[in-house]
This record gives structure tokens, sequence and C-alpha cells, in this order.
């Protein structure tokens, strides 16, 4: 067995459950002249049922002439007939084809990995053993995480759009089409084999050698602790499996777009507003070519979160 690597047999982890409010992460400010747009990054997992209460983040609310969430809505154009056949299309894209199983596709020790998480984490669900790497990725990572007491499927956006409409701030809304959704379908459909094993590898160096600090960087942001959330392993996994989804000229331009829109939504609440709140994930924050540095870029004054 490799070193770093978990043992099937090794003791669970302790699960990690919060309970009652906790002080939430700080916000980062970018500023233009007299106007602030404050930034909440958001992280996932979580602990699980975490309910965390910002008085900085309720302060900034009923100041806020703006709220910008996270992502724009999605329209895809496709009738209802047309949107039966996209669901057929991508139940065929999450399978190998010929209906082979992973241990057909993929090499013997990267398969060993998967099968010894699989059987840690998820030993009842063996469907997994006929998904697409990719595909078997992004499950073994959600069995991994809730196994040890932690939450795929973070609702804080939710929460602070809720908390902005109970103050009454208005929302940004913007809508970004996918006209042909058949063909993005398609190639993602043509991601490379090597591309999805490099996504299963990195999620599984994750799972193998992550898991007790990513509960501690959980605990982190619910404290607002920001340099504890950092982790290599995480960009990695992050990298690999968006750079396989996103590696073709239609989701790239997709992706593109969906932060530009983010991007320039801030851009004018800059101008138009004395006070504005975003949401996006932390990772877009953090990151040296993120959000940060490229308002940093254009002239723009960044403030961390106070340490205090």
């Amino acid at each position: 067995m490799e070193p770093g690597r978990a043992s099937p047999e090794s003791e669970p982890l302790q699960e990690v459950e919060v309970s009652g409010e906790r002080p939430g992460p700080g916000l980062w400010k970018i500023r233009r002249g007299a106007n602030t747009v404050y930034i909440l990054g958001t992280t996932s997992p979580l602990p699980r049922r975490v309910t965390f209460r910002s008085r900085e983040l309720e302060s900034v609310l009923a100041r806020a002439g703006l709220f910008i969430p996270t992502r724009p809505s999605v329209d895809v154009k496709a009738g209802p007939f047309r949107l039966v056949g996209l669901y057929r299309d991508w139940r065929k894209l999450r399978v190998n084809p010929g209906g082979v199983g992973l241990d057909a596709v993929l090499p013997p020790e990267l398969y060993a990995r998967f099968s010894d998480a699989r059987r840690r984490y998820a030993p009842r669900d063996r469907s997994m053993e006929s998904k697409r790497p990719l595909i078997a990725a992004g499950e073994i990572y959600r069995a991994a995480i809730e196994a040890n007491g932690l939450a795929f499927d973070s609702d804080v956006g939710d929460q602070v759009r809720k908390l902005a409409r109970r103050a009454k701030v208005p929302s940004w809304e913007a809508e970004q089409r996918v006209d042909d959704p058949r063909a993005v379908l398609a190639e993602i459909g043509r991601v490379s084999p090597a591309a999805e094993q490099a996504c299963l590898a990195a999620t599984l160096t994750r799972i193998e050698q992550d898991l007790p600090s990513m509960r501690a960087r959980a605990l982190a942001w619910t404290v607002g602790d920001i340099e504890a959330m950092r982790s290599r392993t995480a960009d990695d996994q992050l990298d690999a499996c968006l750079g396989a989804i996103m590696g073709g000229p239609r989701m790239s331009a997709i992706a593109r777009e969906f932060d530009q829109l983010w991007f320039d939504a801030v851009r004018r609440a800059l101008e138009t507003h004395q006070v504005a709140l975003a949401v996006t994930p932390i990772q877009r924050l953090l990151r040296p070519d993120g959000v940060l540095a490229q308002f940093a870029a254009l002239g723009y004054t960044v403030e961390a979160p106070s340490s205090e």
C-alpha cells in the first residue's frame, strides 16, 4: 500500500455535525471610491446541518442596494420532447461505452484504489462500477464525505439569498442561454479517457489523504479562518475534474460567459451602489488568478476579511 493511502480496514473517521450557530466567514471587500462590494466565499463540503450567523453579513444586507448571487439562471433552449431526448442522452453518457465496468477501462492500480474506496464508503452501491470514470469520481467523492459527516451540497448560497429577500435587497438577475444543449452533452461525451482518469485519480487522492483535514477546513469556514481552508489536493481535484468537463470549446465558452456575467455584475455594482453583497465559491477568490487578483489588477482596492 502506498504511503498516505487510507486503508479500507482502518477505523472510520468520526462524524462532524455542527449544531447551533457559528460566527460564519468574514467578507472580502472590493472598493472603488466610496462604493464597496462585500463578497462572501462559499465552500463545499460543510458540516451537516450547519447554521452560521454572520453579524457582519447582516449589517451589510441592512445597507445593501443590490445582492449578486453565485450564478445567473440558465435557459436551456429545448421543448418538452427535446428535453426527454436530452435526458436519454445524459443517461447514456453516464455509463461506459458497451456497458463495460470500470475494471475494463481503468489501469489496474487506479481501479484498485477506486475499488478500495467504494468498498469502504459505498459498499452497497455497485452501480458505480458501470459508470464512466468522470461520473464515478463525483459519486465516490460524495459517498466519502457524506460517510464522514459532511454535506456535499452546501445551501449557504440559498440561506444568504433568503436573508437578502428578508432584508428587501434587490437581487441581480441574469440569464445565460444554452442554445444547443445536445451538442454540449455530446462534447462532454467526447472527454478523453486520460482526462477522465486524471479526474478520478485526483479525487481518490483527495479522499485518501485529505478527509481529516477536509473536515477541519469545513469547520474553519464556519468560524472565518481563511488560511486554514487552503488545500493543494482540493485545487488539484478541481483543476483535473473541471479541466476534463470544460476542455471542449462549447463548455469552455459557457464557463467563460458564466464567470464574466458575474464579474461584470460586481463591476457595475461598484459604479452604481454604495454597498452591495455578492456570493461566489471561495476557490474563485483564493486562486492566484481568481476574482480578487483580477479586481486588484484593474486598480480596485481589495481587502481581506479581518483576522480578529
